[in-house]
């Protein structure tokens, strides 16, 4: 690494340490691993198919790469846990050498409480 590699990482420490949440890295397959990571907002769509009725929500996170610790190359099915909450990885949007931006996905099934309203299980 050169030493502004080295000045960058030590950067990309200290914002995770200050912003961070406590989160845990899963890649398919693999162990979890706690990191920090910077969470961005929430978005949610409601969606109606064939199998029903349910709201997926989407965040953008950053993460460190950490080869140790089995964090080098995020994939598209790796999971991240946070706060004993599962969400998929479904799109990378960013990695470089040091660092991976990444679209995050999770489904919440709406079952019908009566004819007309639906409620989050």
């Amino acid at each position: 690494m050169s030493d502004f590699d080295d000045l960058m990482a030590d950067v990309n420490d200290k914002v995770l340490d200050t912003f961070g949440d406590a989160i845990t890295y899963t890649p398919y397959g693999g162990e979890g691993v706690s990191i920090n990571a910077v969470l961005g907002d929430i978005d949610c769509t409601d969606v109606i198919d064939e199998t029903g009725r349910y709201n997926q929500f989407f965040a953008d996170i950053l993460l460190l790469l950490d080869p140790a610790a089995g964090i080098a190359n995020p994939a598209v099915g790796d999971t991240i846990t946070i706060n004993t909450v599962t969400w998929y990885v479904d799109d990378i949007l960013h990695q470089d050498g040091t660092a991976a931006n990444l679209r995050i996905r999770r489904d919440v099934e709406v079952k019908k409480h009566s004819e007309s309203q639906y409620k989050r299980t």
